[in-house]
């Protein structure tokens, strides 16, 4: 055999299936992602610490309630080891509400965020897991 034949053979057959699939891809002309899509509103924990936050603790609360989202699916574990009024503000504002529910971790002293997101993660129970800050704001539609 020569090399020219053995190149175009081996261009022939590297083509081929090239050829094929566009071919094939030119008439079936699939839109989007192959995965199967479907509405989803997964049950989400959002993780807050907090370190005597209370001048904004509660601006943030309000942002976490306007959040584009069923809040009987939402669950704030706020983790705290404040020494000033921040627990008692939290409390308060979640004191007449049903949802979104309210897992509050006191620290007897502070260990530092590490050990703090380390606890509120563990004390999560949803499907979905977001971590924010007292100091930072959440797009309405962050969660979706």
């Amino acid at each position: 055999m020569s090399l020219p034949f053995v190149g175009l053979a081996a261009c022939v057959l590297a083509g081929v299936p090239f050829a094929l699939f566009y071919g094939l891809y030119a008439l079936w002309k699939p839109e989007g992602s192959p995965a199967r899509k479907r509405d989803a509103e997964p049950t989400v924990s959002v993780v807050l610490p907090t370190y005597n936050e209370e001048r904004i603790v509660e601006s943030k609360l309000e942002d976490l309630l306007a959040l584009d989202y069923p809040m009987g699916k939402v669950e704030v574990v706020v983790v705290d080891s404040s020494d000033d009024d921040t627990p008692e503000i939290v409390e308060s504002f979640f004191a007449d509400r049903d949802a979104p529910s309210l897992t509050l971790i006191r620290e007897e002293e502070r260990r530092g965020l590490a050990a703090a997101l380390n606890d509120a993660y563990a004390a999560a129970d949803n499907e979905v897991i977001v971590k924010t800050d007292c100091d930072s704001r959440v797009a309405p539609d962050a969660l979706r």
